[in-house]
């Protein structure tokens, strides 16, 4: 390394250019952060036992989690990758880093500038910012996740404060929690499906109302609901219209109703099914926060 005397830099024997102290550290920073940089793709291959590539990728310009994402087979080709195990390696793994470098986890680690060790954590099961926050709590976790260097700890602890907090905030403005399950009204489900509690009445009558279990389905416009029910409501028919499901057309009749989830009613739309169930109609009143266990509806206004 040179030094400076002068205004000059002294390399040996040798003096060079004139540069200033603020030019001199400004480069050692530059090099430092380029080092930081081309970490994303030290560790994407690392992951896939292909560490002797580095240089290759590097010098031909590929720095970020998003150089990697949308490589080709043509690119590979042209940076000089000629043996077909290793670039069938690398697509592979550069579709799994393109289908998760939008997650949530991904974007956590990014925001405290630790998303190098992405594709370790995703070696150990963690896919999400859930995940994280249940690792975390094993003692051997830094060793697991290859992270050694002290500040990088810190920003581990600083993320996973972060998600903790976060979590409390979504659910103490949580209209109402759903789950996953086998709803009850889909007799012989094998799979679970999100649901929620939600209460249906007749518009104008306080009095009589139904607590039922609702699937969430964001590919429906309507919500629906078993005929007795209806009956038993007394709700009001609006008219007769044209169903489209995947398979046929039906003519069936709509109602109107009111439907409550948590303190907000919403005047919906209803035509009789075998099952209960919610769709984007109702959907689109709520923000939404979904994890492997709950379903959280949140207040729009968020």
């Amino acid at each position: 390394m040179g030094k400076i005397q002068n205004g000059f830099v002294t390399v040996g024997r040798k003096r060079c250019c004139q540069i200033t102290p603020e030019q001199f550290h400004c480069g050692k920073r530059l090099r430092m952060n380029g080092d930081e940089q081309t970490a994303h793709i030290k560790a994407f291959l690392s992951a896939i036992r292909l560490e002797h590539l580095f240089d290759t990728f590097v010098n031909n310009g590929f720095e970020t989690e998003e150089d990697i994402a949308f490589l080709c087979e043509e690119d590979l080709l042209e940076i000089g990758i000629d043996l077909a195990d290793e670039r069938t390696r690398i697509l592979k793994s550069a579709n799994v880093c393109r289908l998760l470098s939008g997650s949530k986890l991904y974007r956590l680690l990014r925001t405290f500038n630790i998303e190098k060790y992405f594709h370790h954590l995703l070696r150990l099961g963690i896919h999400n910012p859930e995940n994280l926050l249940a690792a975390f709590s094993d003692k051997d976790f830094f060793e697991s996740a290859n992270v050694h260097l002290v500040a990088h700890r810190r920003r581990f602890y600083n993320a996973v404060s972060h998600t903790r907090q976060e979590n409390c905030q979504i659910h103490e403005k949580a209209v109402i929690t759903g789950y996953w399950t086998k709803p009850k009204a889909l007799i012989g489900a094998t799979n679970n499906f999100l649901c929620v509690e939600a209460s249906l009445k007749k518009l104008c009558d306080s009095k009589t109302l139904f607590q039922l279990e609702f699937l969430v389905d964001s590919g429906s416009d309507v919500v629906t609901c078993r005929p007795h029910i209806i009956e038993e409501l007394g709700l009001p028919l609006i008219t007769k219209i044209k169903s489209h499901g995947i398979h046929s057309t039906v003519t069936t009749n709509l109602y109107k109703g009111v439907l409550s989830l948590g303190n907000t009613s919403i005047e919906v739309e209803i035509i009789p099914q075998h099952h209960e169930s919610i769709g984007s109609n109702v959907m689109s009143h709520f923000n939404h926060y979904i994890t492997g266990q709950n379903h959280i509806w949140l207040e729009k206004s968020l």
